[in-house]
């Protein structure tokens, strides 16, 4: 179970019941993972993290995620 935000904090009761229940969607697992995974990389100082980050979620079926992956190669 997710027990903290992505930005590492501790979540409210409310947002506990809010992702318990999306979290049997497969979409929504992927993006709160990309999307933390994301946070600890541009807060943190590891200049490949970006690469590995990209690499990692490259394959994802969410197609928000895979566009904004796209931005980033062309951006890169």
């Amino acid at each position: 179970m997710l027990t903290r935000t992505i930005f590492s904090k501790k979540k409210n009761p409310e947002d506990e019941q809010l992702i318990e229940l999306l979290s049997s969607l497969t979409w929504f697992n992927q993006m709160y993972e990309a999307s933390t995974a994301f946070y600890e990389l541009i807060t943190g100082n590891d200049p490949d993290a970006l690469i590995r980050w990209m690499r990692k979620f490259w394959k994802t079926k969410t197609n928000t995620l895979k566009a904004f992956i796209t931005g980033i190669k062309m951006d890169f």
